[in-house]
């Protein structure tokens, strides 16, 4: 095994109809896994990606595919945090991005369309991400190399994952998925993106949690206060028969 390394490529000549609106166009890099190992097809890959020192902003994914004449659907499923225990619950993950895609083997990158909205990582957290293919196979890269347990760059780390055999099914360790990102480094805050929009979720069914908690609470007071008064009618009813 000759081991995996990444390119960090600047697309500045590449046509401003890829790049979000609104992001300059400059910012915009491809990082590629080059692959020259154990190259595998199969189902999926789960695996973690990681920002450095400063916020970064995932706006499209490439993958690997074995060659096929036949479109097949490719799904992108996005979580805060790690996959490890979460490798076999849908429900934990929200489905970023869906798209029919053509395989055109190894090494042999296919660019996704650009997410409607981008995934921003703030510096030292975890993203998994979730790839899987309908019937085309994907293709990952096996090592059990120490040096291989991670790829990285100035802006990110990529860690080794899991491969799966079905759907949120069957797992393999030891698997980097084979692939590309296309990330912005510097890039303005947006309510458009998928953390901003997960962090906003979160607080919503927060304060409902807290809602519903004080209306049962103050329901709670008032049958306490009922049951009271009732209470104190029938001792004051029997004082007067007395």
């Amino acid at each position: 095994d000759k081991g995996l390394s990444m390119s960090a490529i600047s697309l500045e000549t590449q046509s401003p109809t890829t790049t979000p609106t609104g992001s300059p166009q400059s910012n915009l890099i491809q990082v590629t896994p080059t692959i020259d190992g154990n190259v595998l097809p199969l189902r999926g890959n789960m695996f973690e990606i990681a920002a450095k020192k400063k916020a970064l902003r995932i706006v499209r994914l490439h993958v690997v595919a074995t060659n096929g004449s036949r479109k097949t659907q490719v799904e992108i499923w996005t979580k805060i945090g790690g996959y490890s225990g979460f490798e076999s619950k849908p429900k934990k993950w929200t489905l970023l991005h869906k798209e029919s895609v053509r395989g055109k083997g190894p090494g042999e990158l296919i660019a996704l369309k650009a997410f409607n909205c981008p995934i921003d990582i703030n510096p030292r957290q975890k993203q998994a991400f979730y790839i899987s293919a309908k019937n085309t196979l994907l293709l990952n890269t096996f090592s059990t190399s120490r040096k291989d347990k991670t790829v990285r760059n100035k802006h990110l780390v990529i860690y080794r994952g899991v491969a799966l055999l079905s759907r949120f099914g069957k797992q393999s360790k030891n698997y980097l998925w084979n692939g590309g990102i296309d990330i912005i480094s510097n890039f303005s805050e947006s309510n458009c993106s998928w953390q901003a929009s997960q962090t906003s979720g979160t607080n919503q069914n927060k304060m409902k949690r807290v809602k519903v908690k004080r209306n049962k609470t103050r329901n709670m007071g008032k049958a306490k206060r009922k049951r009271s008064q009732k209470t104190n009618k029938k001792t004051v009813n029997t004082m007067r028969k007395r």
